[in-house]
């Protein structure tokens, strides 16, 4: 019985030992997901915020088109209505039809530049948009991969400590086998050499325990 035990608590101390280092090595899983994922969150982070700033620049630009449109269409309002009367008085002349026309053609080209100030505004707020969404979703994976490693560790560690228990309790059955055969043994010389033994090994459980104890 006494051998069996020591087998046992051999064993025990391998597995415990095993448990151990896959532990170990899920955390250093673990740590290289979330550096991973938190380097690819900043790179995303930075471009969003370029996409961002080009957005803004752009909607500055497309403000003062629209400013400059609207400016650009009384005048040529104004142009407009002073051909017509031209005409209508008999005094049309091809310069005043010329400056009408110039006019529409200076309109159409301040809209034309305003809806091109529009369209890259909002094709970059689209581009840090997707960002955004693929920011949120990184960060969604590492929260659900954070939950499901700490369950994982919290389950290997409950195996470290029922193992560690029930190791401790080999040692203490082992001490007490061991001090109950040396007492039979003592004083017989033909037992010495076994007994010698014994006690080395009795020792050496010790020094285990108290370095365990460390």
């Amino acid at each position: 019985r006494l051998w069996d035990t020591a087998a046992k608590a051999n064993g025990l101390e391998g597995e415990i030992a095993s448990h151990t280092r896959k532990l170990e090595a899920l955390e250093r899983r673990g740590r290289a997901l979330r550096a991973e994922i938190g380097r690819k969150v900043e790179e995303l982070a930075q471009e969003e915020s370029r996409s961002l700033r080009d957005a803004a620049a752009f909607a500055e630009e497309e403000e003062a088109a629209r400013t400059e449109l609207s400016r650009t269409e009384k005048e040529a309002l104004e142009t407009l209505s002073q051909a017509d009367a031209a005409e209508r008085a008999g005094r049309g002349s091809r310069a005043i039809f010329e400056r009408a026309g110039a006019s529409r053609a200076l309109v159409e080209s301040k809209r034309q530049w305003l809806e091109t100030r529009r369209s890259k505004r909002e094709a970059k707020e689209a581009v840090a948009r997707d960002l955004r969404r693929q920011i949120e979703e990184l960060r969604d994976q590492l929260a659900r991969y954070a939950e499901a490693l700490e369950e994982d560790l919290a389950q290997g560690r409950e195996k470290v400590a029922a193992r560690s228990r029930e190791g401790l309790r080999y040692e203490k059955s082992f001490m007490e086998n061991s001090n109950l055969l040396v007492g039979h043994l003592k004083g017989k010389p033909e037992c010495r050499d076994l007994l010698n033994e014994l006690i080395a090994s009795s020792e050496g459980e010790n020094k285990n325990a108290r370095g365990s104890d460390r």
